[in-house]
């Protein structure tokens, strides 16, 4: 299965953006394809805007809220359709595989990298170790204290 999307591209020595519609590359077995609802912005992205030392394209982004499009076949944590958070910390060493970190091939033969995840984009691709589900919890109800104020 391939996914369409629109991502953000950091250019090799630039410090702006680009927006590219891609089709991501079916799921590697440990991978989890996350359609993006909301991302964050954190002061290390702009920490790599920034560096002009980068020689190849980069992708951007490490924490997100989003919805399981789809799943590697090795992957039994979540299932398309599950509610998730990604992020930049793996979730926990599985038998001792360290997480593999995103990547996305263009057309034209770039390959555009990432430490960890991305996110900024309709949809990213990651390593199911940085994808959390959230536990659900009853809903808070504040008990009013009898005391005098």
């Amino acid at each position: 299965m391939t996914i369409d999307a629109r991502i953000a591209v950091l250019p090799p020595g630039q410090q702006r953006l680009e927006i590219r519609d891609v089709t991501l590359d079916a799921l590697g077995p440990h991978e989890v394809a996350v359609e993006q609802q909301a991302f964050g912005v954190c002061h290390s992205q702009l920490d790599r805007i920034y560096d002009h030392s980068r020689t190849e394209p980069m992708l951007l982004g490490h924490e997100s809220i989003g919805t399981v499009a789809a799943v590697g076949d090795q992957v039994d944590y979540v299932a398309p359709g599950d509610r998730v958070l990604t992020t930049w910390i793996p979730r926990a060493p599985l038998d001792g595989r360290p997480p593999v970190p995103s990547h996305v091939a263009f057309a034209n033969g770039d390959v555009a990298r990432t430490h960890n995840t991305f996110t900024w984009g309709t949809h990213a691709v990651v390593d199911e170790q940085y994808v959390v589900k959230p536990r659900t919890a009853p809903p808070r109800t504040w008990a009013r204290s009898s005391a005098a104020h």
